[in-house]
């Protein structure tokens, strides 16, 4: 429900057929400069009395003042977050990282045991043959020497 005051407003304002004839000569003498402070007067009186009616109790610069300080408070909650998804993807990259180097150096302890047992075994191997080798002409030098005896 309105008030009676705003209705005696609506009442004071000026419709928009009636427009003010403004003209700048009246400033030339003293009672020409009341006069123009007087319709300025009356005209910033009328202006926010249209801006309140039209946009609320709240003047069109406070709202741009709220709405950019609620701008730049999600721009820095947007920063954050940005900031906290890097790290984050940091933190999996290194972790990865280390994933990945671990299993690297345990293939390579691997690779290295393997390769130390290989070249054990080729060296049993090789020892094992040269030993046969050895025996077969040892057998077959004490053969001849035994006919030649």
């Amino acid at each position: 429900k309105k008030s009676s005051a705003s209705f005696g407003i609506r009442r004071e304002l000026p419709s928009t057929s009636h427009l003010v004839q403004y003209r700048g000569t009246h400033t030339c003498t003293r009672q020409g400069r009341l006069r123009e402070l007087r319709i300025r007067c009356v005209a910033r009186k009328f202006l926010y009395l249209w801006i309140r009616m039209t946009f609320g109790r709240v003047f069109p610069s406070k709202a741009r003042y709220y709405l950019y300080n609620l701008m730049f408070q999600t721009w820095k909650t947007y920063v954050r977050q940005q900031q906290e998804m890097r790290n984050k993807y940091i933190r999996a990259e290194v972790h990865d990282a280390k994933q990945k180097m671990r299993q690297a150096w345990k293939s390579w302890l691997i690779y290295v045991v393997v390769r130390r047992t290989k070249l054990q075994m080729q060296t049993t191997a090789l020892e094992f043959r040269q030993r046969i080798i050895l025996r077969v002409w040892w057998s077959t030098w004490r053969q001849r020497l035994g006919q030649v005896r």
